[in-house]
């Protein structure tokens, strides 16, 4: 995942969906959700899509909007698969967001 900026919007967060190592097909998802905890603790869910590939290769993406990146410092991630013989979370995984500089006019 490419480095994210505090207010950045249409950036991609991106997350394979793995067990063993191994990407999951997890094209019979009917619920696909990024859930992030931001640095300082609130929770967010996002609807999450999948790739050209349909989720044949467990991979899943969300582009960044209006006030989703509003806090810099470490964010956690999780994702919430529900296909139709159960529901799953991922593993952790995390990343950074950096500060911008601020102008005021």
């Amino acid at each position: 995942m490419a480095t994210l900026k505090k207010k950045d919007v249409g950036s991609l967060i991106q997350v394979t969906v793995t067990e063993g190592g191994v990407a999951l097909d997890i094209s019979d998802a009917v619920t696909k959700t990024l859930k992030l905890l931001k640095p300082n603790g609130v929770a967010i869910e996002r609807d999450a899509s999948f790739d050209a590939e349909g989720g044949v290769n467990g991979v899943l993406k969300y582009i960044t909007v209006e006030g989703d990146i509003d806090y810099d410092g470490l964010w956690i991630g999780q994702v919430l698969i529900v296909m139709p013989d159960g529901r799953w979370h991922t593993d952790d995984f995390s990343f950074t967001v950096e500060n911008i500089i601020e102008v005021t006019p």
